[in-house]
């Protein structure tokens, strides 16, 4: 599993983690680019190529989608209520690991599988 927290914080890290699962073998002098191609700005500027059709699905297409590349702005919108649900469910159905993994990532709360 790959969380966006742990690719903001390591998008060579957590790459290299992906490729070596999946077996994949890529000449450390690709690196620069892929890193450079996977990062947020890239992907805003190449949107619309990348998401082609899906971009429809979105209000101003993927510059809503790609929209500023940050995390918890959903904080200032939910209501205390909605959040006390959340909570409510996410502990009846998840692990505290799992929960702290879907929080946080797994480079600040770790691999949830391992605990």
């Amino acid at each position: 599993m790959v969380h966006y927290n742990d690719l903001k914080a390591d998008l060579s890290g957590e790459m290299h983690r992906i490729a070596d699962f999946l077996g994949i073998e890529i000449t450390p002098d690709l690196w620069p680019a892929l890193i450079e191609a996977a990062g947020f700005e890239a992907m805003r500027r190449a949107g619309e190529t990348l998401m082609d059709s899906v971009a429809t699905s979105f209000k101003n297409g993927s510059q809503r989608f790609f929209f500023k590349g940050s995390n918890e702005r959903w904080r200032r919108v939910v209501a205390d209520e909605d959040l006390a649900l959340y909570d409510a469910k996410a502990g009846a159905m998840l692990s505290p690991a799992c929960r702290d993994w879907t929080a946080r990532g797994r480079l600040l709360a770790g691999d949830p599988r391992s605990t």
